[in-house]
């Protein structure tokens, strides 16, 4: 059996003390592996976002083991958590997080010129990026896109530096179904062709039948995996 890309066991998050404390997660545990699309579902509230922050290295736990890629996060300092990400891990959120002064080609590069790539072929990257999600107006500045452009940008900026671990919190739910799909089928190509994983948070059902395993968060624990 292969080594999980992500493997977590017994995760709990804690915010708060005394009385006052709230447990976001109460024991997850779960694996990933390469080539998956992992998608978790669950009611708002439920620890969806606390547990993919978790994952990424962007929280904490409080207690409980998470080893991505094959290292164990917790070991990492900061500066290695910044490096790790910055190179090993793509990111789709629902808030586009775009660069107002940027155009949607420097958008998609930030980053590949974070890791001091040539500018110019950073942005060549970007651009052929940007048309693999069908966006068509590299030149065009955020506040001139709609919101499906701007997640399609967001969609390429996450994917340009070919990451093995590519995260997405709702990346369908601003998009139409045409490119909805669209996104999904990049996604699933990556995974199953470039051996990248995707975990995906999701209460977008058009798109469940991409999924190789669906897990059902509530309440801090995961109540059942289908798939």
């Amino acid at each position: 059996m292969p080594e999980p890309i992500v493997l977590c066991k017994d995760i709990r998050k804690r915010y708060g003390k005394g009385e006052a404390a709230v447990d976001a997660l109460r024991g997850v545990s779960l694996e990933v592996y390469e080539n998956e699309l992992f998608f978790i579902v669950g009611p708002s509230g439920s620890g969806k976002t606390t547990l993919i922050s978790i994952i990424s290295t962007l929280l904490a736990p409080t207690s409980g083991r998470c080893r991505v890629l094959g290292r164990d996060i917790s070991a990492m300092d900061e500066r290695e958590k910044d490096r790790f990400r910055l190179e090993s891990i793509g990111f789709i959120f629902q808030a586009f997080n775009l660069l107002a002064p940027l155009s949607a080609a420097q958008n998609a590069a930030v980053p590949l010129l974070i890791k001091k790539m040539k500018e110019k072929a950073a942005i060549e990257r970007a651009e052929a990026m940007l048309e693999s999600v069908d966006m068509k107006r590299p030149d065009a500045l955020p506040a001139h896109l709609s919101g499906g452009e701007q997640q399609r940008v967001a969609i390429a900026r996450a994917l340009v530096n070919d990451p093995k671990l590519i995260i997405c919190d709702e990346p369908t739910s601003n998009l139409d179904s045409h490119t909805g799909k669209k996104v999904m089928e990049i996604l699933t190509s990556l995974a199953k062709r470039e051996g990248s994983s995707v975990i995906v948070v999701t209460h977008d059902n058009r798109i469940f039948e991409y999924a190789d395993r669906i897990a059902h968060l509530e309440d801090g624990v995961i109540t059942k995996v289908e798939g």
